[in-house]
């Protein structure tokens, strides 16, 4: 049985995990940059790019079940309860958007994250924009 809540949570909590050894990462390759040892500039490099991949896909499993969602709203009775759960879902991909804006406004040379994480995060703000914003949520129609 689909168990929207569980699988959720699990994915907040695992999304929580990834970001913060993605935020390390990025940090500790910074600092590495300005020593100018090449061997830990590239294991940093490296890692950095897993956990971005990791985040990718994170953020590609949240935009399926905000997307995925949509259909069983008007079946359930705990339509709120489930909202919440979204809002949780999206909270780590704003975050992230809010910390890469950060980053590339003080960070030197500016942090640009991989194409991958970009696409996804493009993914997710079109997925949730069709399942919170416009004719899906009762909203008139456009033109």
């Amino acid at each position: 049985r689909y168990q929207y809540r569980t699988i959720a949570e699990h994915l907040v909590n695992t999304t929580s995990l990834v970001w913060a050894k993605a935020q390390q990462a990025v940090q500790q390759m910074y600092a590495a940059a300005s020593s100018n040892n090449r061997t830990v500039l590239q294991q940093l490099l490296v890692q950095r790019k897993i956990y971005e991949d990791q985040m990718a896909w994170m953020t590609y499993i949240s935009s399926a079940l905000v997307a995925g969602r949509l259909p069983t709203l008007n079946r359930r009775n705990d339509g709120i309860m489930d909202e919440l759960i979204d809002a949780d879902l999206a909270k780590p991909v704003f975050v992230m958007v809010t910390v890469f804006r950060e980053w590339r406004r003080t960070l030197k040379p500016p942090f640009k994250p991989q194409p991958r994480l970009e696409l996804a995060l493009l993914h997710f703000f079109d997925t949730f924009q069709k399942t919170y914003v416009g004719e899906h949520r009762g909203m008139p129609p456009i033109g």
